[in-house]
C-alpha cells in the first residue's frame, strides 16, 4: 500500500465517527490526565496507577474505538467497565508489554542523562567558577549519613539555583526521552489489540509470537509507516511536556513536581490527536493484517506439527520402556517352561 492511500485509509477510517470519537478521546485524556495528578498528593504513586489505571484505560479507549468504527453496538460505561476487566485477563493481559517497555524506557533514561550529564557538566565549569566548589559541597553532604532534605534543598537552591539548575538540564530532558519511548512502545505493541480482534479467543503468548514473526525483518518498514501516521503526537507530546514543565518549574521550583505537570501537560496536548490516533492505529494494523493471519496460519500449522510429533515420539518411547521393563511371571510362557537352574 503507497504511503497517500496508507493516510487516505486512516482519514477514512476517522470520518466513521468523528463526534464520539472526540468525546471519547477528550475523557480518556482528561481521565488519564486527572489520574496522573494524584501524584501532587502522594509523589511516585505513578509507579502504581500507569500499570493499574492508565493502561486499562487507554486498553479501554482502544477496544471503544474498534467497536465504534467497526460495529453497530453502542458504547456504554457497562462496556467500559468490562474493557476494563479484560485487560487483566490471559486473553489480553501483557498485550503492551509494560515491563519490557519499563526497562527499554530505564536504559534509554540513563544513557541520554550520561550524555547530556557529560555536555552539561563541562559547560557549567567553564561559564561558572562556583559550580565545582558546589558540587564537592553536594558530594560531601551524600557522604554524611545524618544530612536532611532541607540541607540538600537549600544546597541546590545557593548560587541562584546553580545545582538546580543543572539537575533540571540533565534529567528532565532525560525523563522526557524515556516517557516518549515508553509510549513508542506501549503504541506499537497495541497492534496486538487489533490482532486479537480478528482472532477472537486467542492466548496472548501465541499473539506475541505472531506479532514478533510479522516485524521480523520489516522493523524499518513498519517503523516508517507508524511514524507517517502519528509523528504530530509526539509534536504535542513535546510541546506539552515543555510547556507543563515550564511552568512547574516557575511554580514549584522542585524538580519533581516538574516532572509531574510536564507528564500532565504532555498528556492533555496529545488527548488532541487522539482521535486520529485511533483510526491512524487501525489503518496500520490494516496494511498487515495479511501478513498477520498468514503468519497465524503459519505458526499453527508448524505448532500442530510439533504436537503431533511429540505424540509420535512418546508412543514410541513408550513402546521401547515397554521392552526394556523385566517381565512378570507368565508373561512369556516360553522362558516359564525353562528350567531356572538349567538342564
Amino acid at each position: 500500500m503507497p504511503k497517500s492511500s496508507l493516510i487516505k485509509n486512516a482519514l477514512n477510517k476517522y470520518r466513521v465517527a468523528p463526534f464520539s470519537s472526540w468525546i471519547l478521546c477528550l475523557a480518556t485524556g482528561i481521565l488519564i490526565a486527572a489520574i496522573l495528578a494524584i501524584d501532587y498528593v502522594v509523589p511516585a504513586l505513578s509507579f502504581l496507577t500507569i500499570p493499574l489505571l492508565v493502561l486499562p484505560i487507554f486498553f479501554i479507549a482502544t477496544l471503544q474505538h474498534i467497536i465504534l468504527k467497526n460495529t453497530s453496538s453502542r458504547i456504554t460505561v457497562k462496556s467500559s467497565f468490562r474493557g476494563f476487566g479484560l485487560y487483566f485477563r490471559p486473553g489480553y493481559q501483557g498485550c503492551f508489554g509494560f515491563f519490557s517497555a519499563l526497562i527499554k524506557s530505564i536504559i534509554v533514561f540513563f544513557i541520554v542523562e550520561m550524555i547530556i550529564s557529560s555536555i552539561a557538566s563541562y559547560s557549567f565549569m567553564t561559564f561558572s567558577s562556583q559550580f565545582t566548589s558546589q558540587l564537592d559541597a553536594l558530594y560531601e553532604l551524600f557522604n554524611d549519613s545524618s544530612f536532611s532534605y532541607e540541607q540538600f534543598e537549600s544546597l541546590l537552591h545557593a548560587e541562584n539555583n546553580l545545582l538546580f539548575n543543572f539537575l533540571v538540564i540533565c534529567v528532565v530532558p532525560s525523563y522526557f526521552s524515556a516517557l516518549t519511548f515508553f509510549f513508542y512502545n506501549i503504541s506499537r505493541r497495541s497492534i496486538l489489540i487489533y490482532y486479537h480482534s480478528f482472532v477472537k479467543d486467542m492466548n496472548m503468548q501465541f499473539a506475541k509470537i505472531v506479532y514478533f514473526a510479522t516485524i521480523g525483518g520489516r522493523r524499518m518498514k513498519m517503523l516508517g509507516d507508524y511514524m507517517l501516521l502519528n509523528w504530530p503526537i509526539y509534536v504535542l507530546m513535546l510541546s506539552g511536556f515543555a510547556g507543563g514543565s515550564v511552568l512547574g518549574y516557575f511554580w514549584k521550583n522542585d524538580l519533581f513536581y516538574i516532572f509531574v505537570t510536564g507528564l500532565i501537560g504532555g498528556t492533555l496536548l496529545s488527548t488532541f490527536f487522539l482521535p486520529f490516533y485511533f483510526a491512524n492505529q487501525e489503518a496500520f494494523y490494516e496494511k498487515y493484517h495479511e501478513l498477520f493471519m498468514a503468519n497465524t496460519t503459519k505458526i499453527s500449522e508448524m505448532m500442530l506439527k510439533n504436537i503431533q510429533n511429540d505424540i509420535e515420539l512418546s508412543t514410541l518411547e513408550k513402546e521401547r520402556l515397554e521392552q526394556s521393563l523385566p517381565k512378570a511371571p507368565g508373561e512369556n510362557k516360553e522362558d516359564d517352561k525353562k528350567d531356572p537352574e538349567g538342564p
